[in-house]
């Protein structure tokens, strides 16, 4: 039996190929062969009968060349394989990094505007303060970045960017007594979601309170 002729890709994409070719007269069944080289060892993939013209080859890395022959069958046997065609997959899609998660602030007792000892969130009779966020770490993150927000559907401003690691110490206003924190993680593919918001509650009057 004549091996198929017109072996094709007909697409592609990150993880899959698509292949085509033309039909064999007398052929019940086509086997389908790949190799990682033009000249390697062609195994076969299909393993339920293809008794159609075309074929997709499923769960393949990105970024990687494969080859491929096709052969056609009937009651008398397996023909000769086809010359090789060739596809390069797209390379793999990896999404941005998840949301962060985890949210914290550490902060401190005030007494005009100095700090007494650590609290469990800032509170100072001052207009200005520093608090320290942190975070959990997340996975396949490069960098992360901290907004900012007088009021929890407000406008969230960045605060600080390319943060390295899972904290950071920001300078606020205690001109609201609520302030929000958002942090999202960033790596190549582009940026997070923000996390959900986390409330700080600071005070303007002059003696400084814990809570």
């Amino acid at each position: 039996m004549a091996p198929p002729s017109g072996l094709t890709v007909s697409s592609s994409n990150s993880s899959s190929i698509t292949l085509s070719w033309n039909a064999v007269t007398g052929a019940v069944e086509y086997f389908v062969y790949r190799a990682t080289s033009n000249n390697g060892i062609y195994t076969k993939i299909t393993t339920s009968t293809i008794t159609t013209t075309f074929y997709t080859d499923t769960e393949l890395s990105g970024g990687t060349i494969y080859y491929y022959k096709v052969s056609a069958t009937n009651s008398a046997g397996e023909g000769a394989q086809s010359g090789y065609v060739s596809a390069l997959t797209a390379p793999a899609v990896i999404p941005p990094p998840a949301t962060p998660s985890g949210i914290s602030v550490a902060g401190h007792r005030f007494t005009n505007g100095k700090i007494n000892g650590p609290g469990p969130v800032v509170i100072a009779p001052t207009t200005t303060y520093s608090i320290a966020v942190s975070w959990s770490a997340v996975s396949g993150a490069s960098t992360y970045n901290v907004y900012y927000a007088t009021s929890v559907s407000g406008t969230y401003t960045l605060k600080a960017s390319g943060i390295t690691g899972t904290s950071k110490t920001i300078i606020v206003s205690s001109s609201s007594t609520s302030q929000y924190i958002k942090v999202s993680a960033v790596n190549s593919n582009g940026e997070s979601a923000q996390s959900a918001p986390y409330q700080v509650t600071t005070w303007t009057s002059t003696s400084p309170v814990v809570r």
